[in-house]
């Protein structure tokens, strides 16, 4: 049957009910969300059915329902028979009320109460029962007796209103709830066997009427009051939703359902739902904001006239309620204090890295029963006291990788403090400050109170601020003396000191991180740049490094400028990456605006110098010998004295992986190796080194090289002819003051035949050369005036015992201008005749010739080639007469000079008597005879 009914009342607004009753027999809901919850949003129940004999404990969280009255009967609500809550027995002015055990938050949440009622066996019917919603903060005290229904005051008899008291539904027998009388704000009179709601009061204030049915009637009505067992039962559901209520947007709806065949299934609306504020604001009336926290209860009165009054199946479902005093948390969770707390970030947020000695302090929150935010009625009652312990979980399984693992962690404890909540701190709260010493790579954070334990979800690190000092056992400073370490070779170490205790990361060196020294030098590298696992120790941390250096010279390792040359990336891994809980790539011991560290640490002052680093060995990189005559066909060959063509070598400072030590540099290092030359003839067991002439570069070691490459390298003359050395070798003789060798070597200059890699003594430099002892010979010539005198020139060398020509030079070249012209005094000839020489001055075969132009009259003279390297004399050059007296100019070719004119040493220039005018010369012979 359905029913429909439109009215208007004073103040001109009007509503419309629809009453819709099914009849479906009674039944007890299952302590389960409703049918009509809403879908997507998550809840939970508590039920009673009050099958007991007593009162309390409840179902309800096992915990006690609250019964109080204002009247004088000193009868409270009981349980007179199983499965029914009496409130109020037959008796007059009675007004008593019954609060849930349980802690309901208001904004943000959705409500569902149901229970099936019942109003009987009474004496003219009176008064009623009522639902109400009131600040938990308020320990609940029922209002006035009557038509008040313990929910509105009775201000003629002074009984103040139900107290804290937000919203209060009234389900009237006599009809008064309605009515403006005795003290009740608003109504619109006198409506028995109706619903009216009331809003917010205090004392004797306020509680207006906000909203009510009319009259019921018949089977239809709220009591049976001729009926002396329980009844009517019908089941009435009242939803109250909060969802969207926000300080700044007051809003909460509610509605009232009634299912008259009390199985709580086929409920009908009564009250659709309307939003308490706009209907205040409608009334002209005001309403209390939501308190924090609702709490629930029944209270029913009488007056002149009575009934009994009962409650029965309860289930009370809402998004969020928990235990009396705020229960037992879900859990508990503490993130960084950087953050701005909230439900979001007390589940998800992190705690970021922190530095050993510096304070720090977090925020801990309770977490509600479903663990989907704040239980903001933590310590709702009473205060709770809890402890924050900060765990090393730095070794093993975390220990918040389950509750029961939080709850069984028996991991060292860094550090801990208590923190004793209050109902206003809302279920969340800062700690004092932490302020540890040590450097711990994981750590949690452990709260417990007296029945539940949580870890926090996040671990974080706390890190040293810097690495203080590093030391070495390469203690040289200077560029010489000891010690002394070949370069990548030879082992050294290097110690760290951290200024905490507790570290035991790896330490590393950058590559940026090293100065090469002295000044100029380049940065080596080490062999090694990873420290051993840091030694901790109670106040300071040690780590060491066994590792080579890859220069010459010293170095330093910065810690200055920007760059730390020592530094650890790794210790705050759990804080990296994807928990971005520090400020990656940064060294910074500064709090950035999002309340973050650097990742890093590194060394902060710059160390002292470390060295010194030497060659691990020398090498002969490259040589080559070019002799300074080679002529096709012939056997190439330099004069002793004579430059040879070219004389290139390099030689490399190495370190022990071969790398050439750029520091290595005469201009940067003392105490260089040195260079001594070798000669050998035919393997035969005499060093003639001592007869190198082999100019030194100009930067005897230039960035790791001894860099050769010269015309003027020769081989000297003795001051008597020997040879020739037709298998001279070179060889090069490395001595390093610190030690090092040349290596690969493959001659020994003072032992016949080969030699063994213990017995040789120098590197062979390029191919074996020709050396010879040379000389110019020049003839005496004599001829006709009126034709061309030649006058043979003969390059020779010294073979053993006697000089023989050299057919081997065709290299040699004078020219003519090389030629003194003298009398037989020695004056300067005049210019009577002219010289020039064969093939341009080229020898061919070790000859060639000189041409005096022919004078036309007899002439005597000598001529001379100025092989010196300064000029001297006159000369007279040309072909065709006349020619001119001309200054002669230096030959500088010394070493084809030779002991002639009378001379002790080979030292003098060759010279040459030419006569023109006689016809034959004397014959060369000593004696003649004949025989007959």
């Amino acid at each position: 049957m359905v029913r429909q009914r439109g009215w208007c009342w004073e103040g001109g607004w009007c509503a419309v009910l629809v009453l819709a009753l099914l009849y479906s027999g009674l039944a007890q809901a299952a302590c389960s969300l409703p049918a009509n919850w809403p879908s997507g949003v998550t809840g939970s129940c508590q039920c009673d059915d009050f099958g007991r004999s007593s009162l309390n404990p409840s179902t309800i969280y096992s915990s006690n329902w609250t019964a109080t009255t204002s009247d004088s009967t000193g009868i409270v609500p009981r349980i007179v028979n199983q499965g029914y809550l009496r409130l109020t027995d037959n008796t007059v002015n009675n007004a008593k009320a019954a609060t849930v055990p349980g802690v309901f938050p208001a904004a943000g949440n959705y409500i569902s109460i149901e229970f099936r009622h019942y109003a009987y066996n009474g004496n003219g019917g009176a008064d009623g029962v009522a639902m109400i919603l009131s600040d938990y903060a308020v320990p609940a005290v029922p209002g006035g007796y009557g038509g008040s229904l313990g929910y509105a005051p009775r201000t003629d008899t002074g009984l103040p209103g139900f107290a804290g008291g937000w919203l209060g539904i009234g389900f009237d027998e006599y009809g008064n709830f309605q009515n403006p009388t005795e003290g009740r704000v608003g109504g619109v009179g006198y409506y028995p066997q109706s619903i009216g709601i009331r809003g917010s009061g205090a004392g004797s204030s306020g509680y207006p009427w906000l909203y009510g049915s009319y009259s019921l009637s018949g089977s239809n009505s709220i009591d049976n009051r001729g009926s002396t067992s329980p009844s009517r039962g019908y089941a009435y559901q009242i939803i109250v939703d909060a969802r969207s209520y926000t300080s700044a947007n007051q809003v909460a709806y509610v509605a009232i359902n009634r299912d008259v065949s009390g199985s709580e299934t086929s409920y009908s609306a009564f009250f659709p739902s309307f939003d308490v504020y706009s209907r205040a604001r409608a009334m002209g009336v005001s309403q209390a904001s939501v308190p924090d926290n609702w709490q629930i209860s029944f209270t029913a009165s009488t007056g002149a006239y009575t009934n009994i009054h009962e409650i029965g199946g309860l289930r009370i479902c809402a998004m969020s309620m928990m235990a009396p005093g705020g229960g037992t948390p879900g859990g508990f969770n503490a993130i960084d204090s950087s953050y701005t707390l909230g439900d979001v970030t007390a589940l998800q947020g992190h705690v970021f890295t922190k530095l050993a000695g510096i304070p720090f302090s977090l925020k801990v929150a309770a977490l509600n029963s479903t663990s989907s935010g704040i239980a903001t009625t933590y310590a709702l009652t009473s205060t709770k006291n809890v402890t924050v312990s900060l765990i090393d979980d730095s070794s093993g399984t975390s220990c918040n990788v389950s509750a029961s693992a939080c709850t069984a962690c028996n991991k060292p404890v860094i550090a801990s403090q208590n923190l004793s909540f209050k109902s206003t701190d809302k279920g969340s709260k800062l700690t004092s400050n932490f302020t540890v010493a040590k450097a711990y790579s994981r750590v949690l954070v452990r709260i417990n109170d007296s029945s539940t334990t949580g870890c926090s979800t996040d671990v974080f690190a706390i890190r040293p601020t810097a690495v203080s000092a590093v030391s070495s056992s390469a203690t040289n400073a200077g560029l010489t003396g000891s010690p002394v370490f070949k370069a990548g070779t030879d082992a050294f170490t290097l110690s760290a000191s951290v200024p905490v205790g507790g570290y035991t990361g790896t330490l590393k060196v950058a590559a940026n991180g090293i100065q090469g020294l002295p000044g100029g030098a380049v940065a080596g590298s080490l062999g090694s740049s990873s420290f051993a696992p840091a030694v901790a120790g109670t106040s300071t941390s040690s780590a060491s490094l066994s590792t080579t250096y890859s220069e010459a010279g010293n170095f330093r390792i910065l810690g200055s400028g920007g760059i730390y040359g020592i530094y650890d990336d790794s210790w705050t891994a759990v804080d990296q990456g994807a928990t971005n809980d520090c400020v990656a790539g940064s060294y910074s011991n500064t709090l950035d605006a999002s309340g973050k560290y650097g990742c890093l640490f590194g060394l902060t002052s710059d160390s002292a110098t470390f060295g010194r680093f030497s060659p691990s060995r020398f090498v002969l990189a490259s040589s080559s010998v070019q002799p300074a005559c080679s002529a096709s066909g012939k056997t190439a060959f330099t004069y002793m004295g004579q430059p040879l063509a070219r004389l290139a070598l390099t030689l490399q400072a190495q370190n022990g992986a071969g790398a050439v030590l750029a520091n290595y540099d005469s201009t940067l290092l003392g105490s260089l190796a040195s260079i001594s030359w070798t000669a050998e003839n035919a393997d035969n067991g005499q060093n003639l080194g001592s007869r190198l002439s082999i100019p030194s570069p100009a930067r005897v070691w230039n960035a790791g090289q001894y860099l050769l490459d010269t015309a003027a390298a020769s081989f000297l003359r003795a001051t008597s002819p020997d040879g020739s050395y037709e298998a001279l070798q070179l060889g090069v003789q490395l001595s390093d003051p610190d030690g090092a060798a040349l290596t690969s070597l493959d001659i020994n200059p003072l032992t016949r035949g080969a030699c063994t890699p213990n017995t040789c003594t120098a590197r062979a430099v390029g191919s074996p050369l020709a050396l010879r002892f040379g000389r110019l010979r020049l003839q005496n010539a004599f001829g006709w005036e009126q034709a061309p005198l030649r006058i043979p020139l003969q390059a020779e060398y010294w073979k053993g015992s006697d000089f023989v020509p050299n057919a081997d030079d065709s290299c040699t070249t004078l020219s003519p201008s090389n030629f003194v012209f003298t009398t037989a005094t020695g004056a300067p000839a005049n210019c009577a005749t002219g010289l020039s020489l064969s093939n341009n001055g080229q020898f061919t075969n070790g000859s060639a010739q000189a041409i005096l132009a022919a004078p036309g009259s007899p002439l005597s003279l000598w001529i001379s080639p100025d092989l010196d390297s300064t000029a001297g004399g006159k000369t007279c050059v040309g072909t065709r007469l006349p020619v001119s007296l001309s200054n002669a100019t230096a030959a500088s070719k010394t070493w084809l000079q030779g002991r002639w004119q009378g001379s002790t040493t080979y030292t003098r220039n060759p010279r040459s008597k030419a006569v023109f005018g006689l016809h034959r010369g004397a014959d060369k012979v000593i004696q003649v005879r004949e025989v007959y």
